[in-house]
């Protein structure tokens, strides 16, 4: 006869193997006088939740014995598992635990390497294994696409090369290129976001109604939304890359949801060792403004509220930066420049101060823009002056042969400067 220990191990294990989770219970456990004469040892009782009442007969069911159960054989009614766990098994639960626990790529492939040592079947070496198992034919390359740019010429090319053939400089900058339209897809895809678009466009043209963003809204159709563009740059700790990401968010998405990263778009992203010359932005923004012209024209996107394709319009009627980032995507001086100020033509005045004590003072100096009637700023004009800068430098001939310079000075860069345009 088993000890106590063997029957009730026996007995835990077909209470895992029960997929009702009812309990398992045998006649010696129970009062005779309530339930019953039975003496087969083999004979369980299922009982449920609820007490037993006197007259209650519980429902009987003949186990088998377990002094001859082969617990190797699963329950054909229980879940079946695999005994060995697929490599696919190991690299999606790494990918959950890499995702939950907020691992990065090297704390990965320190697992994976402490579970080869133990000669674990089916571990992949390294977090690259892991990817390529989940994602056999993913590639990032279909996300986006690369240009290298000159900061001279800002001549661009999607072949990697060392020199620019135009004016043979190695100062090339890349850019990644995100296509727009399958983000917003994406967007629409999700249950319930167009009938919001739909909802806070409504709101907004009534709450919006004195404003140029008012009457925008009014004038385009049901199914036309407006984007904002921001570009901005971040550098690391230790100052040796900066990242300037071209960022489109849809003016309709309600003010709370717009810090979610779900609902930003990615135009485009300079990684640099350095602030990108004025070139380098103006081919940037040609690239992304060929783009932006296809939505504005309509494109069509499956919407899953309606569960049909509609053609939908988007249009970029504002920008939002700082103003260093300004003077780059408007191709004009910065703030603090001769004829820096965006709203006249005002040249500024320079004042000179000193700040501090003692040993700490410091001079600086600032230019300021003092109030007076001075031609403002127009469309027309500036449409002007871009045209003239243009013929100027056409007229000259652009050379782009590398300046001669002395080691350890810098070369200066000679712009066009026409009130403030480059």
């Amino acid at each position: 006869m088993p000890s106590r220990a063997t029957t009730y191990r026996r007995k835990s294990i077909l209470l895992r193997r029960n997929p009702f989770r009812r309990t398992i219970c045998s006649s010696n456990t129970l009062d005779k006088k309530n339930v019953g004469l039975s003496q087969n040892a083999n004979q369980v009782w299922l009982i449920n939740d609820e007490p037993l009442m006197k007259n209650d007969k519980p429902t009987t069911v003949f186990a088998p014995d377990t002094n001859s159960v082969d617990f190797n054989i699963v329950d054909g009614n229980s879940v079946n598992r695999r005994s060995c766990p697929t490599s696919s098994d190991i690299a999606a639960s790494m990918m959950i635990f890499k995702v939950r626990r907020l691992q990065n790529n090297k704390d990965i492939d320190l697992i994976c390497k402490l579970l080869n040592t133990f000669n674990i079947k089916n571990v992949p070496i390294s977090m690259k294994s892991v990817e390529t198992k989940l994602h056999r034919k993913f590639s990032l390359k279909e996300y986006f696409k690369c240009y290298y740019i000159c900061s001279e010429c800002g001549s661009s090319n999607t072949n990697y090369a060392k020199k620019c053939p135009n004016c043979d400089v190695s100062n090339l900058v890349e850019f990644y290129l995100y296509p727009v339209k399958q983000q917003i897809q994406q967007l629409l895809l999700v249950k319930g976001f167009y009938e919001k678009l739909k909802s806070e466009k409504n709101k907004n043209i009534l709450s919006f109604s004195d404003t140029t963003y008012g009457q925008i809204l009014k004038e385009i159709s049901d199914d036309s939304f407006t984007m904002t563009i921001n570009c901005d740059g971040v550098c690391t700790p230790n100052k040796t890359l900066q990242l300037w990401p071209f960022v489109l968010m849809l003016n309709e998405i309600a003010i709370p949801d717009r810090r979610y990263l779900e609902n930003v778009l990615i135009a485009g992203i300079i990684p640099a060792t350095k602030k990108p010359t004025h070139v380098v932005f103006e081919t940037c923004l040609t690239l992304i403004c060929d783009d932006l012209m296809k939505l504005e024209s309509g494109q069509c996107f499956y919407v899953n509220g309606l569960d049909q394709r509609i053609i939908v319009n988007l249009f970029t009627i504002a920008s939002c930066t700082d103003k260093p980032a300004e003077a780059l995507m408007q191709n004009v001086v910065q703030y603090n420049s001769e004829y820096g100020c965006p709203k006249c033509f005002c040249t500024g005045k320079l004042y000179y101060g000193k700040r501090g004590t003692g040993a700490k003072e410091k001079s600086f100096t600032i230019r300021v823009y003092p109030f007076g009637n001075y031609e403002l700023r127009c469309q027309e004009i500036s449409s002007k002056i871009i045209q003239d800068i243009y013929d100027i430098n056409k007229s000259k001939g652009k050379t782009f042969g590398k300046p001669q310079v002395k080691k350890g000075s810098k070369p200066k860069e000679i712009l066009v400067n026409h009130f403030g345009h480059l």
